[in-house]
């Protein structure tokens, strides 16, 4: 019987897995979170961007706006982006479900 080693192999399909499924999550709460933002003249809204840094286990997911008045809006009144992302907390388990399930036996 021929032992056979397929750590690397499983490892570098697990980061492709992580890194497709933190593309699709960042895209789609994206978008819920910018349909979630109080819209006075559209700037904020337009603003919000995503980035996923890292990889393997070590990714993260940075959603945000550079404008000014960005944080105000988020903890002095009616949190758009961090409710949407509480709200959707089952939507991104799926989504990673879904991915992690592809990996091979």
């Amino acid at each position: 019987m021929k032992k056979v080693n397929n750590i690397k192999k499983v490892m570098n399909e697990y980061k492709d897995l992580i890194a497709d499924a933190s593309k699709e999550i960042s895209i789609t709460e994206l978008s819920n979170i910018q349909s979630n933002t109080p819209v006075k003249t559209g700037n904020l809204k337009k603003s919000i961007a995503t980035d996923v840094q890292g990889e393997g286990s070590e990714t993260t997911i940075v959603w945000g706006s550079d404008l000014i008045y960005a944080p105000k809006v988020e903890f002095e009144n009616t949190s758009y982006l961090r409710q949407t992302l509480r709200d959707n907390h089952d939507e991104i388990v799926e989504i990673l479900k879904k991915h992690l399930e592809k990996i091979e036996n």
